[in-house]
């Protein structure tokens, strides 16, 4: 049976992998908050319906993002609250980066409902739609 110091560092092994993971997020939320504008530019009046569809995947790329943040979040509370509970140390592992992840200003329910009010699909020849977001989400 393993003791409680060995118990400790394993989820400390784990609350490092989490602090690379939140790293990843930032640097993946980054790069898509750059080129969705783009995307829009790209795309505009094309007649492709799947390539006008490209700005929207930004969002469900934004959205999905956001959720993995929550659920590493929830995870890092998760093992913190276990090393306390076995009194040890909870202290962030040592060389965890503490870079923040930028909550996404656009939250994954707005995309269902710009879904409904532009639609998913277009016929061949129909002007494209779309609706465009501000960098702070508005």
């Amino acid at each position: 049976m393993a003791s409680i110091e060995e118990l400790a560092a394993r989820v400390r092994q784990g609350l490092a992998q989490i602090a690379t993971a939140r790293t990843a997020l930032a640097r993946g939320y980054g790069g898509i908050g750059e080129v969705g504008p783009l995307w829009g530019q790209l795309v505009e009046g094309t007649r492709d319906p799947s390539t006008a569809q490209l700005p929207a995947l930004a969002d469900i790329v934004v959205a999905g993002i956001g959720e993995c943040h929550a659920a590493i979040t929830r995870a890092e509370q998760l093992l913190t609250g276990y090393l306390k509970a076995l009194g040890a140390d909870a202290s962030p592992p040592a060389g965890a980066s503490a870079t923040a992840v930028p909550e996404p200003p656009v939250s994954s329910d707005r995309i269902p409902q710009a879904q409904q009010r532009v639609g998913t699909s277009r016929t061949a020849g129909s002007q494209a739609r779309g609706e465009w977001v501000r960098s702070d989400g508005w």
